[in-house]
């Protein structure tokens, strides 16, 4: 029994404009490490898989995917980005084909994981529980009321670190989050999965009629190589994510607590708790200039900037332009890209 990883990295992060573009989305960023956020996902998952990694992108960012160093045969390009659904479809039947048995990890390109080793025995411990059928969700203990996630209501514990799942819920508003927290038995959804093979293709053809064409032509992609049968697998595809078509309305989900140090990285304010602020409470990358500064995230990739007189603000330069909010406005930032499009 061999364990598949398969990053998905096809989406554009437009949380993280102006230096997420769609061609160079959130994922090809490097302002965490000298690497990165896909380099760095598929350097952990290495030490699992073994070489047998692999990144579902969209076709347009295939080239630049294989250009940062992940081998051209494992990249596999959508024709259009259609959610997750599609992507853990196209994972499980064709990169599963003939492979029924083996353990497949789906994991986000773009999500920072720290303390590494405990992630592996996670990780592990999610293997053997996708062995007895289940399909595997890892949950994320939540440390504040964050309206920018999922969540998942676990009910009883099936053995340590592992519980069955009551109920997926959406993106709350503050005071349901502030309910999630403190009840206790609410994870943050964390995107990442663990299942065999074999157990998710018969959840895609048992929970989701609304993929049975896609489905089907993607097996037909699977056995011809013939790239118009992928095209019109997603021709006839439905956008929706994992959560909804597969999870929420299967009966054998399990979620393991990834109490590992994680972040999905969802915008500019993950920069506060991923790098130490100065003592003025300021997160500052790049060559910037600041006086009477508070509390504050500045990040510059292009010409020198000053930043002067203000508190709880987010400054963002590149050569695509320039963001200039306060940090309560942060979550608007992807409507209101939409809306000036």
């Amino acid at each position: 029994m061999s364990f598949i990883s398969v990053i998905i990295a096809g989406g554009i992060g437009e949380r993280f404009w102006p230096l997420s573009t769609p061609e160079n989305p959130k994922q090809f960023i490097n302002i965490w490490s000298g690497k990165s956020m896909l380099e760095t996902t598929m350097e952990r998952l290495a030490r699992l898989s073994c070489g047998d990694e692999w990144v579902i992108t969209t076709e347009n960012l295939k080239s630049k995917t294989v250009s940062v160093g992940i081998p051209e045969h494992r990249v596999i390009g959508e024709p259009r980005g259609m959610n997750t659904a599609m992507a853990v479809a196209l994972a499980a039947f064709v990169i599963g084909r003939n492979r029924s048995q083996d353990i497949l990890g789906i994991f986000p390109a773009d999500h920072v994981v720290q303390d590494v080793d405990l992630f592996y025995k996670r990780i592990n411990q999610a293997m053997k529980i996708a062995a007895q059928d289940k399909l595997v969700i890892f949950g994320i203990k939540p440390d504040r009321p964050d309206t920018g996630y999922g969540y998942i209501e676990v009910g009883s514990s099936i053995s340590e670190n592992v519980f069955e799942v009551s109920m997926f819920r959406e993106k709350p508003d503050k005071a349901t989050a502030e309910t999630f927290l403190n009840a206790g038995n609410f994870f943050w959804n964390s995107g990442m999965f663990v299942f065999k093979v074999d157990t998710i293709q018969k959840a895609f053809q048992k929970y989701v009629p609304e993929l049975k064409e896609s489905i089907d032509y993607l097996q037909q992609y699977a056995e011809s190589n013939d790239p118009q049968k992928l095209i019109l697998a997603y021709q006839q595809a439905v956008k929706m994510p994992v959560d909804v078509a597969v999870m929420e309305r299967a009966d054998n989900i399990a979620c393991v607590q990834g109490d590992f140090l994680w972040d999905d990285v969802g915008s500019w304010m993950a920069l506060k708790r991923l790098k130490s602020p100065d003592q003025d409470g300021n997160v500052i990358v790049g060559p910037v200039e600041t006086h009477q500064l508070k509390n504050s995230i500045v990040v510059n990739e292009h010409s020198k900037i000053i930043v002067m007189g203000l508190e709880n603000v987010v400054v963002i330069q590149s050569k695509q332009g320039t963001l200039v909010t306060s940090e309560q406005y942060i979550d608007k930032l992807k409507q209101v890209l939409q809306q000036i499009k």
